[in-house]
């Protein structure tokens, strides 16, 4: 092996071993991401979501061009999905019904938290809620939230719901004392047509994972086989030896 040769094995090995360390893996539950990589994949179900900063600020329609192979998250789904972060409420699955869940500012928004770190932030860092406020009002407990449109439309008026997710935050209004909100989930009525969008929400994408494939068993051979060719063996070996001595 050259010199050179052994120079570009090197920095191979180091290129990856670098991006190796600087990869984390992002989990709750059944749902992981790795934080280079642009999807959520739930291992129960075997089903991959794209993330929702992915598609912020695009329509049903650019999401789906932009992404096909993706498709737009169904009723069931979503409702699947806020089950396993936010089980404490019935998660409708029906169109144009709104599901809400409300807490309190307890500093205990773990679930909330956990979605937005994987999902990611649609809406980042938001200090001025609700008007416009000195910057020092700005630097308090901030608004993050993500948001999704998502739907089955069975009921067909073309039309879509939003998924919402935000952790617990400080509310600046123009007037008054600051006030804390705490963290919040919901599902919204039907709202959103294929060609609209909003800045503030993404389009929930997903795609079906194929099984992992599982290696062929391997077959033991069964004993009288195993006797059987063993004493083929032994004959053919003894006709060798006698073919030999003619």
């Amino acid at each position: 092996m050259n010199l050179s040769f052994k120079k570009i094995v090197a920095v191979g090995v180091i290129s990856m071993s670098t991006a190796s360390t600087h990869a984390a893996v992002i989990s709750y539950g059944n749902y992981s991401r790795i934080d280079t990589q642009n999807y959520v994949e739930d291992n129960n179900s075997n089903l991959q979501w794209l993330t929702w900063t992915e598609t912020k600020g695009q329509s049903i329609n650019s999401a789906l061009a932009n992404h096909s192979d993706y498709r737009l998250a169904s009723n069931i789904e979503m409702a699947n999905l806020f089950t396993s972060f936010f089980p404490e409420t019935a998660w409708s699955t029906i169109d144009n019904n709104i599901s809400n869940l409300a807490g309190v500012y307890n500093n205990s928004d773990v679930a909330n938290t956990a979605f937005l770190n994987l999902f990611g932030k649609t809406t980042a860092d938001n200090g001025c809620v609700g008007g416009i406020h000195p910057i020092s009002d700005c630097n308090a407990d901030r608004l993050n939230a993500t948001g999704a449109i998502f739907g089955s439309d069975n009921d067909g008026d073309n039309r879509y719901k939003i998924a919402k997710v935000s952790d617990e935050y400080i509310f600046s209004p123009s007037a008054g004392l600051p006030q804390q909100r705490g963290e919040k989930a919901s599902f919204s009525l039907d709202v959103m047509m294929v060609h609209n969008s909003d800045v503030r929400f993404g389009v929930a994408l997903v795609k079906d994972l194929l099984p992992q494939p599982q290696p062929a068993p391997i077959s033991s051979v069964p004993e009288p086989a195993s006797l059987s060719l063993l004493c083929l063996g032994l004959l053919g070996l003894g006709f060798a030896r006698k073919t030999s001595k003619y």
